[in-house]
């Protein structure tokens, strides 16, 4: 018996190593094999988290030009506000300085000796002519004040200028004459 037994020893051995072979592999070889596949996808991940970050500095750069560019945008608005309040006073100021020249003109035409407008031409100006609309809609004839009147509307005792060539009496007037 003993023949049989190392005999069948020997057989088991021999069916051990065949099904052995015939196995799908070590444990260690499937670890191995997985590493490697781990190891595919984080070369892949990082390819594309490098993409990502260079994409987000891009975006970073243009965040900043963006911000330049509304720091840019706020000081001129700024100014923008600055000269419209420019604007509204210079309109004011042609209003009063159109009504201030019918004035003068309603004073130089008043006493025909004494020429203080200087105004030997036409006037070519929208100011000159009247037709400048100030910032409540009226035009500098309708601001100024007529010479006979007050500005509350009343008859101040000065009469309008005559027309010229006509034959109008010369007005009372309280200051004494030379």
């Amino acid at each position: 018996m003993t023949y049989t037994n190392r005999s069948t020893r020997a057989l088991l051995t021999i069916a051990c190593v065949a099904c052995a072979a015939v196995l799908p592999g070590c444990i260690i070889q499937d670890i191995r094999d997985d590493l490697r596949g781990a190891n595919e996808r984080l070369d892949r991940v990082d390819t594309l988290m490098t993409q990502a970050n260079a994409r987000l500095d891009k975006v970073d750069t243009r965040l900043e030009q963006v911000e330049v560019t509304n720091a840019s945008l706020e000081s001129l608005q700024r100014q923008l506000e600055l000269l419209q309040s420019i604007d509204t006073s210079l309109k004011n100021l042609d209003v009063h300085l159109a009504s201030l020249r019918k004035t003068i003109a309603s004073i130089d035409s008043a006493i025909p000796f004494l020429s203080i407008s200087g105004d030997d031409d036409e006037p070519t100006d929208e100011a000159a002519e009247g037709t400048v609309e100030g910032e409540d809609g009226t035009t500098p004839d309708e601001a100024a004040p007529d010479a006979g009147s007050s500005p509350d509307g009343e008859d101040n005792g000065v009469m309008e200028d005559p027309e010229p060539g006509s034959d109008a009496p010369d007005a009372p007037s309280d200051t004494p004459q030379r």
